[in-house]
């Protein structure tokens, strides 16, 4: 998944729905810079029947909440 400009979440944050918010749907496992496209990817376990490709989701931590857009792998740009 891509994640929007803002806080890096950290790993084991809740993946939610916006339209179901604080319904967790899957966990973030790990994050890192994607030097190749100027974003940060992150890889999460997701529920596939409620994750397609190019959904936004929000990566939910207890502190902030930031926007993602899921991607199918290898990452292509968006």
């Amino acid at each position: 998944m891509w994640l929007e400009p803002g806080p890096v979440p950290d790993t084991g944050s809740a993946i939610e729905d916006p339209a179901r918010p604080g319904q967790r749907i899957g966990t973030l496992t790990s994050v890192a810079p994607s030097l190749d496209h100027r974003r940060v990817i992150g890889l999460a376990y997701v529920r596939t029947d409620l994750a397609d490709a190019g959904m936004n989701l929000v990566v939910a931590s207890p502190d902030d909440r930031v926007g993602a857009v899921v991607s199918d792998l290898p990452f292509t740009k968006p």
